[in-house]
């Protein structure tokens, strides 16, 4: 499993790649977010309800729900999109973002591109 975070604006994504069998444990944010299957085929585990997703395909995955994954064939390729600052201007709290000052973002700024055969 490899793990990449990107930012741009607002936006915060974090990039996860899968071989087959492998899965990303099960976690739960205080927030809503989307989370896209870009390449293969994954199962999302949603407070214990098991659904199979094939690439292309994007999901709701509302606040407070535990969510994992697990790649059922690989290479998979799962990102989770969410905002960075609330509607207020106030960071989303994320143990997965390592805020530098507690009010900025680390820099520089990741952009990472990728085609999806």
């Amino acid at each position: 499993m490899e793990t990449k975070l990107h930012y741009a604006g607002n936006v915060f994504v974090k990039e996860i790649s899968l071989d087959t069998g492998e899965s990303f444990p099960s976690h739960r944010h205080k927030w809503d977010h989307l989370s896209h299957v870009a390449h293969g085929i994954v199962e999302i585990i949603v407070d214990g309800l098991v659904t199979t997703l094939t690439a292309p395909a994007t999901v709701l995955i509302r606040a407070h729900k535990d969510h994992a994954i697990r790649a059922v064939l690989g290479p998979a390729r799962w990102l989770c999109i969410h905002a960075i600052r609330d509607e207020g201007g106030e960071l989303l709290p994320d143990d997965a973002i390592a805020y530098t000052d507690n009010a900025t973002l680390p820099t520089p700024l990741t952009y990472n591109e990728f085609s999806v055969d």
